[in-house]
């Protein structure tokens, strides 16, 4: 091989391996699947749930979520309408409550242990990734204040495979007391 050739298959192998080209102003942007994904927020909940060291069954609420909290109960927190039943897609029928348009909540009964499914990231609780660990009549729950503190959500494990929901919202209002006070009396209610 002649020595002129020899140079440049050499100097052409050297670009290459060095991973050069002739320009470097006409590369095309990354493409959506190629950019980095930010990390999402990262949970406030550790990985792994408290246990649930006392267990009611409460599978009588399952179709009856109204029960958990009764008419009068609701009362003696501000809501004088009757409560009444939907099942929303999930699949988990819940007691929902209103006071005008000012204020609302449900209460929903799950069949599933869901609040070790959210500490496991087995499942999405809305809000889930602000929520933080907390305990309402010595039970473990999760607690979650929606920006604005208009709303607020509570689930409370009572059982290995169950849990109930309050879920509490007030334009105005501090719907974390509402919230706590409402998930205090179901568990009462429960007979803690």
């Amino acid at each position: 091989m002649r020595p002129v050739i020899r140079l440049g298959l050499a100097i052409a192998l050297a670009a290459i391996t060095l991973g050069c080209s002739p320009t470097t102003d006409n590369h095309a942007p990354p493409t959506p699947e190629s950019r980095p994904v930010p990390s999402p927020t990262p949970y406030r909940l550790p990985p792994i749930p408290p246990p649930v060291t006392r267990q009611w069954d409460a599978l009588k609420y399952k179709d009856k979520p109204c029960d958990l909290l009764t008419d009068q109960q609701a009362q003696g927190i501000g809501f004088q309408d009757p409560g009444w039943v939907d099942t929303p897609p999930d699949g988990f029928p819940q007691c929902w409550r209103n006071r005008g348009h000012l204020a609302s909540f449900f209460v929903k009964f799950y069949d599933i242990g869901m609040v070790g499914q959210v500490y496991r990231r087995e499942t999405i609780w809305p809000g889930g990734e602000d929520a933080v660990p907390i305990t309402v009549v010595g039970q473990p729950a999760i607690k979650v204040v929606f920006p604005g503190g208009d709303r607020c959500a509570i689930a409370v494990a009572i059982a290995d495979n169950q849990a109930f929901e309050v879920n509490f919202k007030e334009e105005g209002g501090d719907a974390s007391v509402h919230a706590t006070t409402a998930a205090e009396i179901v568990m009462h209610n429960l007979g803690a």
